[in-house]
């Protein structure tokens, strides 16, 4: 009570529990969607990781998890050498005579040409492309893209090839490229592949143990090694895309047997 009656000023203890708790829900909130989904030192580069985590999308098919699981474990393990796809391998060895003459029938269905040398290791984005083509379910136009998947093709050359050593622009003609923003990329479409998939993939605890600082070692060596990562999201998401859609026109049926179909 003031001096001259009561004051317009209204005490803390005035206000109703139920909104005091209501108010605090939409401060926190707001204090939430404030914090970038991504660590950057300025606000900048936190936008323009969260533009490029954008355009992946991972929409997992209707797959058997025990197959999904199989098949990200024998797709690492073949690696690029040894894994062979009739599907997936080179397209001139089966195409042109000369070179279907001199290279013999296992051999073409290898997929060290092109999907590790060039698509992994120059054009990495395609993949990222035709990831959300296949989260769109859009009609293919040319090398597995739809209209979504050109965009984001075309979108994350420049960031791509600029973040890139050697310096940008020359990398087409180096037979060694670095990217910072393929690495990156990578790393996420794995952690977004194993989310949805619901993959197990704790391959490398026993080298790392499983705590803190292994996190940050698989991030590293993902990063590192980011072609052959690119290059097994790669055909898994393709095999997964096949064998969802001839499960869904009723091909094929997935039996929950190690290596049955």
């Amino acid at each position: 009570m003031g001096l001259f009656g009561k004051s317009e000023e209204k005490d803390e203890g005035d206000t109703p529990p139920a909104v005091a708790k209501k108010n605090d829900d939409k401060h926190r909130q707001r204090q939430d969607s404030e914090v970038p989904s991504t660590v950057c030192p300025c606000a900048f580069g936190n936008r323009a990781l969260d533009w490029m985590k954008g355009f992946i999308e991972i929409k997992p098919f209707n797959v058997e998890p025990r197959m999904a699981q199989m098949r990200w474990d024998e797709i690492r393990r073949e690696n690029p050498l040894m894994y062979r796809n009739r599907h997936l391998g080179c397209f001139l060895c089966k195409h042109i005579d000369p070179l279907r003459a001199c290279c013999p029938a296992p051999l073409q269905e290898c997929t060290l040409f092109p999907l590790l040398f060039p698509i992994a290791t120059h054009i990495t984005f395609l993949p990222f492309g035709q990831a959300v083509t296949s989260a769109r379910h859009e009609k293919v136009c040319c090398c597995s893209l739809g209209t979504q998947g050109c965009i984001a093709c075309s979108a994350l050359a420049w960031p791509f090839y600029f973040c890139a050593l050697p310096a940008p622009l020359t990398c087409c003609t180096s037979p060694v490229v670095f990217s910072f923003t393929g690495a990156f990329l990578t790393a996420y479409q794995r952690y977004k592949i194993v989310k949805a998939y619901g993959i197990d993939d704790d391959h490398l605890d026993d080298y790392f143990g499983d705590h803190v600082g292994s996190d940050a070692c698989k991030l590293a060596l993902d990063c590192c090694c980011y072609p052959c990562a690119a290059w097994h999201q790669n055909v898994f998401l393709q095999e997964m895309r096949a064998f969802g859609h001839a499960e869904e026109a009723g091909d094929i049926v997935v039996t929950r047997e190690p290596g049955g179909v």
